[in-house]
């Protein structure tokens, strides 16, 4: 599930997306990780080429990779480890929010 934020006035309210009328056309975390996969796969093909193997040996090798969802790691089968922590505004102190 995605999170959207709103600013009133000096409160800041985070409302579930699915829970919101969504205008956008996708949440707004699932357009932050797209965004790093096609960066990635774009750098990968202007370093490696477009030969499938070549491309998941250099995929493999950028650990980790640095994008808009922050540090992205891969183990040894190819498979993403990222791990997701969300803060919210409480009283003016950011807070952890649990899932």
């Amino acid at each position: 599930m995605g999170w959207r934020t709103r600013r009133r006035r000096s409160t800041l309210t985070v409302t579930p997306v699915s829970s919101a009328s969504s205008s956008w056309p996708m949440a707004p975390s699932t357009a932050a990780h797209a965004y790093d996969a096609v960066k990635m796969i774009a750098l990968a093909i202007s370093q490696a080429g477009v030969d499938p193997h070549e491309l998941r040996f250099y995929l493999n090798s950028m650990n980790p990779y640095d994008g808009v969802t922050g540090s992205t790691d891969f183990d040894d089968n190819g498979d993403v480890r990222k791990f997701h922590t969300m803060f919210g505004i409480e009283g003016g102190a950011a807070i952890r929010l649990e899932n």
